[in-house]
């Protein structure tokens, strides 16, 4: 198998022997082990990309319900979820509906961004 085929199948996610490394360079984590990129029980100081992807998209929702409430957008709330907020609740309930949303959305999104995670610490 070649090298490159070898890595590629490492990447995806398969469990062979001598996936622990798919380049020359040796990466070792806290205790000294290589290290595959991913989390083996020492904790790495390196975000990950995914994380601070998912974290930024976590941060845009809750700032987009915090605006959303903030500014009573009326087209905000003319979506099928919302409607059934603002039905339930009235347009004052769903207004704090969504600061609460937003807030705890912003701090989900800033938790994952800085790497927390389960497991994680």
């Amino acid at each position: 198998m070649s090298r490159m085929s070898a890595a590629i199948g490492c990447s995806i996610g398969n469990s062979r022997r001598g996936c622990r490394q798919t380049s020359g360079q040796t990466d070792t984590a806290a205790g000294g082990e290589p290290s595959t990129g991913r989390s083996s029980g020492h904790r790495i100081n390196i975000m990950e990309v995914q994380d601070v992807f998912v974290g930024t998209v976590a941060v845009g929702i809750g700032l987009f319900a915090l605006l959303s409430a903030a500014f009573n957008w009326d087209w905000s709330y003319r979506l099928w979820k919302a409607r059934w907020v603002e039905a339930r609740f009235g347009r004052r309930g769903a207004r704090i509906f969504y600061v609460i949303l937003g807030l705890a959305m912003i701090a989900l999104g800033v938790a994952i961004a800085l790497g927390f995670g389960p497991n994680r610490g």
